[in-house]
């Protein structure tokens, strides 16, 4: 009997987590301009998966639209950040080369060499996603 028991509690937590996980994908809305800009580092990052790119995307739209969220909207650019220097094209911009400088509680603001713009990373705690 209290096999059951154990049973039907392990079911309903796995249930419970799977459900709760779906809804937090369901939360992401993503932007149409970050997707366009951001789409070609996923595309090379899945690329070598078999079938290609489109075929990953296509077989795995829940892991598409978190990846494409952690790329394109875990983070924005904060204009004139400095006096001088050139204008930071944000299409440009692979958010994973700056992990090490993300922390866990507040925004980093990343400064790139010969740019007036920063990057700001959003704190770990408010990220909807983050790939391992």
């Amino acid at each position: 009997m209290k096999l059951h028991y154990l049973l039907f509690i392990a079911l309903a937590w796995l249930t419970f987590g799977l459900a709760a996980q779906n809804n937090n994908t369901q939360a992401i809305k993503l932007d149409a301009k970050k997707v366009q800009m951001y789409e070609k580092y996923l595309a090379f990052k899945k690329g070598s998966i078999a079938g290609g790119y489109d075929a990953w995307k296509a077989s795995n739209p829940e892991d598409f639209t978190k990846e494409m969220w952690y790329q394109g909207q875990s983070f924005y650019i904060k204009k004139d950040h400095l006096n001088a220097g050139e204008e930071l094209p944000e299409a440009s911009i692979d958010v994973s080369r700056f992990e090490q400088h993300r922390k866990q509680n507040e925004e980093a603001v990343v400064i790139l060499p010969g740019f007036k713009d920063a990057l700001v990373l959003l704190p770990t705690n408010k990220l909807l996603y983050k790939p391992n």
